[in-house]
């Protein structure tokens, strides 16, 4: 039993798991009702086209999307970093 490429195979199947998650996460953010955000004008002031609206929500659900692209690979990163530290330590008790 090879415990190195057995753990290897794990971290590479919870990774896709977590960035399907993650894909996921931000699809349903970005079809689901956008509420929280406002767009406030000064009094008496429009907007010059109707299509404005359409423009901001777009922005927005882009701003939802890449932010979820960036903080996506960070965990199964901190898995290989923190389990080749975990390994090299271990392996530094063994006898030669």
């Amino acid at each position: 039993m090879n415990i190195r490429r057995g753990l290897l195979r794990l971290l590479v199947v919870a990774s896709i798991a977590w960035i399907t998650a993650v894909a996921f996460h931000a699809y349903t953010l970005s079809i689901a009702p956008r509420v929280g955000y406002t767009l406030e004008l000064p009094p008496g002031r429009k907007f010059a086209e109707p299509a404005t609206q359409e423009l901001l929500d777009r922005l927005v659900e882009r701003d939802m999307i890449r932010s979820h692209a960036e903080w996506a690979p960070v965990p199964p990163l901190g898995l290989v970093i923190i389990g080749a530290a975990l390994w090299w330590a271990v392996a530094g008790f063994r006898r030669t």
